[in-house]
């Protein structure tokens, strides 16, 4: 009994680990988007289309960066019977 215990706290924490390493990096994808956001600032007077262009460009990588995972977890969910 004290095995299982034991082998269950250790999956628990590498659980957590995972989770928090998954925010962190969530937290560093979000402030290198916001980086290059505001460095794009600058320009945006002499080039406004091309700024645009940018950052739409910059948001639909993001948003495929976070919905590929979703759609891989739902793949491999599927019952194939």
């Amino acid at each position: 009994m004290l095995l299982l215990g034991a082998r269950t706290w250790q999956a628990l924490s590498r659980f957590w680990d995972g989770t928090g390493l998954l925010h962190m990096m969530r937290g560093e994808w979000y402030d290198s988007v916001s980086c290059l956001v505001a460095f794009s600032r600058s320009a945006k007077a002499t080039r406004p289309a091309e700024v645009l262009e940018f950052r739409h460009t910059l948001v639909r990588l993001m948003r495929c960066r976070v919905l590929i995972p979703l759609r891989v977890q739902s793949v491999l969910s599927w019952d194939f019977d």
